[in-house]
């Protein structure tokens, strides 16, 4: 196991959590890519850090992939998984020859995968350990010790000292002031909030948020990375201290630590924070509106002009949500009943209402179709023979034959198309896919969904329509989720079991789903109550989210020894339509790195289940 040799390889491999990204990584990675063609690096998740070295990250694996990313010595950057933390699995995904690391990670774990890495014709290549700096070193520091013009203290990256400053001249401490946020694509309206926070008081403390903690709050589509902002907020020469506000209640912690006088924030927050009077004098500092974020991210990438077809309870609870996704502007509503349009263009200021739906499409850029199931197909075909980007509410269709043909027209005229099931995108359930399948359960072997709402059999309800309602029309794509994106669309056997009505729709039903090593049930009812929980059996442990699991916010892992078990939790603010609708934008925004959480074979799949139920409920109901 050479430290070094004169061997050069084509493709070469490094993982680490790059942490305060440092002049030792930068050194290995050049050192790395002297000998090797192509070089990966592998940037491991919050989660990972976490779980492996018992700390959180101070920069997050955005940032951290980004800074990666933008060495000249890199030439992918890809996340390290669980999965992939193991070092022969990250070889069968990128078939590397050489794998990179500092001499002092040299360890009986890198010794025990010797053997089986060099069998695959891998090469582990140690490079002497740069002395004296590294992310720990960074982190531990005090006093504060300034590296590349940054100062690091656990766990905040702060500019300046951390205790209270003295005014020398007056013979006293300084009168502190804080204020926070997210300062991205800096503007002359940030500029002057700074100097009237500033004005203040004699030493002006800034918190910069993190994206995860955007995120975490609702705030959607950031464009700056969080050092990109922490650099535009010093630069602006307001800032006396610079600090990263990573989580909700943190605002108390820092007034306390930093003895501060005056929490200021902008008036857009009035009463949102005086619950810290008890701490601080808190100042609503009116905003300037020749300026905004939202202005200067629709120049630099291009706005987004929706449209909303349907006005329901849906319709409004998307209204709602939109306000915290930046980059898209709500202009338009249509529905063929033209009053309806215009009552729902009233309550939330849209541009205009109508019941012409070719005069709806000719102002907007995409449309989000929230409009009865029956009228998915036609609404959505229309927009994209118009051109038009297409977000429309589960299910997309009844037919797998028209989901086809939707997805395939949306390929080739390069338009974005997504089923809006919204617990597809959200933090909690993606959390949960990765850690049901790196292994954690073993072989997944049985899933159990079930969505049950219990609804009022009325003759004008869409639940109850005979046509093409029941309970597993409307809660169906929530149940079958979890089953398609862990099993897959392969699946070997289907079959359903059901009570109806009175108007025969079914009013309770079972989905069984068979695969070769699998097998899945869906459960919907809106005339039966059950437990809507979602458990994941595996041959090593099972996953356990507790009602309401589309709803998901945490999850429990258990195992044999219920010493072993583990939580894991995410936020989902709000209804959690945001984020769908910020991968929309995104998707809109970005065509050539297009990312479906929701693939178009994961709901063509669902349409065909949909449709086999639908074809086999016209057999002799059996009354409930």
């Amino acid at each position: 196991m050479p430290l070094v040799n004169q061997k050069q390889w084509n493709i070469g491999y490094i993982s680490g959590a790059f942490d305060m990204l440092h002049i030792g990584h930068i050194n290995l990675i050049r050192k790395a890519k002297e000998h090797c063609s192509r070089l990966i690096v592998g940037v491991m998740s919050d989660d990972i850090i976490k779980r492996n070295k018992r700390k959180t990250p101070v920069i997050g694996l955005q940032e951290r992939m980004e800074m990666v990313a933008a060495l000249k010595y890199v030439d992918e950057v890809d996340i390290t998984t669980l999965d992939l933390s193991n070092k022969v699995n990250a070889w069968k995904k990128y078939k590397f020859n050489a794998m990179f690391s500092g001499d002092d990670h040299i360890s009986n774990d890198w010794l025990t995968e010797k053997d089986e890495l060099t069998n695959l014709g891998v090469d582990l290549v140690f490079f002497p350990y740069t002395k004296g700096i590294s992310s720990t070193i960074l982190r531990e520091r005090k006093p504060c010790v300034t590296y590349t013009g940054i100062c690091f203290e656990q766990p905040m990256i702060i500019f300046g000292p951390s205790n209270p400053v003295k005014n020398t001249a007056r013979g006293d401490f300084m009168k502190k002031v804080i204020t926070y946020g997210t300062f991205d694509l800096f503007h002359a309206g940030h500029l002057k909030l700074l100097r009237r926070a500033k004005e203040l008081g004699d030493y002006l403390i800034v918190g910069v948020t993190t994206e995860h903690y955007d995120v975490e709050r609702g705030k959607m589509n950031v464009v700056d990375s969080v050092i990109k902002r922490i650099d535009n907020v010093r630069n602006c020469g307001l800032a006396d201290e610079i600090i990263v506000e990573e989580h909700e209640g943190q605002k108390i912690h820092d007034i306390q630590k930093f003895g501060v006088s005056i929490f200021a924030v902008g008036s857009d927050w009035r009463g949102k924070f005086d619950y810290i009077k008890e701490y601080c004098e808190v100042v609503y500092l009116e905003r300037t509106n020749d300026i905004s974020s939202s202005e200067l991210r629709a120049e630099k990438q291009g706005i987004v002009k929706l449209g909303i077809v349907g006005t329901g309870r849906i319709a409004k609870r998307t209204m709602d949500e939109l306000r915290f996704v930046s980059g898209v502007n709500t202009i338009s509503v249509y529905n063929p009943r033209i009053k309806s349009a215009e009552e729902f263009a009233k309550q939330f200021a849209l541009i205009s209402a109508t019941d012409d739906f070719g005069l709806f499409l000719q102002a907007i850029d995409a449309v989000y179709i929230a409009s009865p199931h029956e009228t998915h197909y036609g609404y959505t075909k229309l927009a994209l023979m118009a051109g038009k980007h297409v977000l429309c509410e589960k299910p997309l269709v009844l037919k797998k034959i028209e989901a086809v043909e939707l997805f395939d027209m949306a390929k080739h005229a390069g338009l974005v198309l997504m089923e809006a099931i919204k617990t597809a995108y959200a933090p909690g359930f993606l959390n949960l896919l990765a850690v049901a399948k790196n292994g954690r359960i073993g072989m997944i072997r049985d899933i159990e969904a079930a969505f049950t709402k219990l609804v009022p059999e009325e003759a004008n309800t869409r639940e109850y329509n005979p046509a093409i309602g029941g309970s597993f029309t409307e809660l169906g794509s929530y149940a079958l989720l979890p089953i398609i994106k862990l099993l897959g669309v392969d699946y070997s056997e289907l079959r359903f079991d059901r009570f109806y009505s009175k108007n025969s729709v079914d009013a309770y039903a079972k989905s069984y789903l068979k695969y070769n090593e699998a097998i899945a049930s869906a459960k919907t009812g809106i005339g039966v109550k059950s437990e809507g929980q979602l458990l994941i059996s595996g041959s090593k442990g099972y996953i356990l989210v507790k009602s309401p699991w589309w709803l998901i916010k945490s999850f429990e892992v258990c195992y044999e020894n219920p010493n072993d078990n583990e939580s894991f939790s995410a936020s989902f603010p709000g209804y959690g339509m945001r984020f769908e609708i910020a991968d929309f934008v995104r998707n809109i925004n970005n065509p050539g790195m297009r990312d479906y959480k929701l693939s178009p074979e994961d709901s063509i799949a669902i349409a065909g289940i949909m449709e086999k139920f639908l074809d086999e409920g016209f057999q002799e109901p059996i009354r409930s």
